[in-house]
């Protein structure tokens, strides 16, 4: 009996022999098969991609395809701040993508180095292998970088990195958390030329201290036409021939450094300026010297404290002629305390009130001192305050004429208003002499209008629907797109 099993037991190890040993080279055959057939898969993909139409492509038409894909993406990128880098890491990296998809695209996109020119430090980034991919494959083609300095940021290797390449910026962010880290940054352009720089934006988040930036831009930047500084005084960052050539400014958030005239008194060639100062105490302090911005058109302004007559004093010294666009946030009637001649804005148009604080007695004196308004945004919640001055007259020879803005045209509510307050200032205009043209109102969900009401007064002028965000009707597009712009 336990011979039988003996024979058995090797049986068996025989069998299992034969089995392990012809599984084995199955197995090899598979695996020589699997090589085989992925080879002849790329070689078939090749094949399928060299005869497809796109392979007939000059890889100069090729370029210029990604190239404008590339630039696709340009408002995603040049939409964010410095600081928004959780939602910069989602942005889509179409030179990325199309140089994984083939050989060939590859090639053409390792070659096309305004592919590569986009480069983004995030906060205590200490692998800088992208950083270096990106400016090598850039070339010699402009840049735009955005750089991210967090707290206790080791940012010497990235510094050495950079420095060679600081004049090839085109467009230059950099948000630190102290003026420091700031100005260790910009003294990479010390006694340097900027030839292709565009937009220099910069925020502080700690603007204490009374360090300067020294010798920044000593070379020249002719092309720097667009300024943003958050958080710290301009004088602190820039000299003086650094801001001749900027056309377009952006002050916000001065929470603890006021703005001071400054950057207003030695930036001659602004045409849109927006302000969002904490003060105006150090802008309009005696002795106050005019502000003249002859070329300015547009100006947004918003200021956290102030007390009765700031803006009134503000608008006193300042000389736009050419001013077209006026948008206050936040006011009260006390900022409007004094009024100023008539004749001093006469290009001014179009005036945007975002506030729900003004009263009427303010809005009478906006218009008094604002008479050649065709174009009103109006964004406050009390229609009430509006309505009185759109239906006051006068009467000349019997011929009633609106006492107030007799050009206006348009008439903008962004924020949803009953249609019957809106039926009754249209109705309360007409009859005063005037006639407004469009009425541009904010809808959420037209349902919800009494459509009888709003075809009486489509009846008096033509409606239109706000259904979006109305800063981007009144903002300048360089607001949202804050980067350089190739035209």
């Amino acid at each position: 009996m336990k011979q039988c099993l003996r024979n058995r037991i090797a049986s068996i190890a025989v069998q299992m022999n034969e089995i392990e040993t012809t599984r084995a080279q199955l197995l090899l055959t598979l695996e020589e098969l699997d090589i085989t057939l992925k080879t002849l898969q790329m070689e078939y993909v090749t094949i399928v991609n060299q005869t497809s139409p796109i392979a007939s492509l000059p890889n100069e038409v090729l370029a210029d395809i990604f190239a404008t894909l590339h630039a696709s993406n340009e408002e995603f990128f040049t939409r964010l701040h410095a600081s928004d880098e959780e939602f910069f890491t989602e942005a889509p990296c179409s030179e990325i993508i199309v140089s994984h998809v083939t050989t060939h695209w590859r090639q053409v996109a390792l070659g096309t180095p305004k592919l590569w020119t986009r480069i983004f430090r995030t906060s205590n980034q200490t692998l800088l292998e992208k950083i270096k991919t990106y400016l090598e494959r850039s070339k010699i083609s402009p840049i735009d970088l955005r750089v991210v300095i967090g707290d206790m940021d080791d940012t010497d290797s990235y510094t050495e990195l950079i420095r060679p390449h600081m004049a090839r910026c085109r467009h230059l962010s950099i948000d630190a958390s102290s003026s420091g880290q700031l100005f260790v940054q910009l003294s990479l352009l010390a006694g340097q030329r900027a030839p292709f720089l565009r937009s220099l934006d910069m925020l502080c988040r700690d603007p204490f201290g009374h360090d300067v930036a020294s010798d920044v831009l000593s070379g020249g930047a002719p092309l720097l036409t667009a300024l943003r500084v958050t958080g710290v005084a301009v004088q602190r960052c820039l000299p003086v021939h650094a801001l001749q050539s900027v056309t377009t400014a952006s002050f916000p958030g001065f929470i603890c450094t006021p703005l001071g005239a400054y950057a207003l008194h030695h930036t001659p060639n602004l045409s849109h300026l927006r302000l969002e100062v904490w003060g105006l105490s150090d802008i309009i302090s005696p002795p106050l010297l005019p502000i003249i911005l002859a070329h300015l058109v547009f100006l947004s302004i918003h200021v956290n404290m102030m007390t009765g007559g700031d803006i009134s004093a503000f608008f006193q010294a300042l000389s736009a002629p050419c001013l077209e666009t006026l948008f206050i946030r936040d006011v009260v009637g006390e900022d409007f305390s004094e009024s100023w001649s008539p004749a001093k804005f006469p290009a001014l148009h179009y005036l945007v009130i975002n506030s729900d604080y003004i009263d009427a007695s303010a809005i009478i004196n906006l218009a008094v001192c604002c008479p050649y308004i065709t174009h009103l945004n109006y964004a406050g919640i009390r229609l009430s305050n509006l309505e009185p001055i759109l239906a006051a007259s006068a009467f000349d020879s019997g011929v009633s004429t609106p006492t107030y803005w007799p050009n206006l045209q348009t008439l903008s509510l962004p924020n949803y208003q009953k249609g019957e307050e809106v039926l009754q200032m249209v109705l309360s205009r007409k009859i005063a002499g005037g006639r407004l043209q469009r009425l541009r109102v904010g809808m959420e969900d037209s349902s919800v209008m009494d459509r009888d009401i709003w075809q009486t007064v489509k009846n008096h002028a033509e409606v239109v629907g706000i259904y979006g965000d109305y800063f981007q009707e009144v903002l300048p597009s360089s607001w949202n797109r804050w980067g350089p712009q190739d035209r």
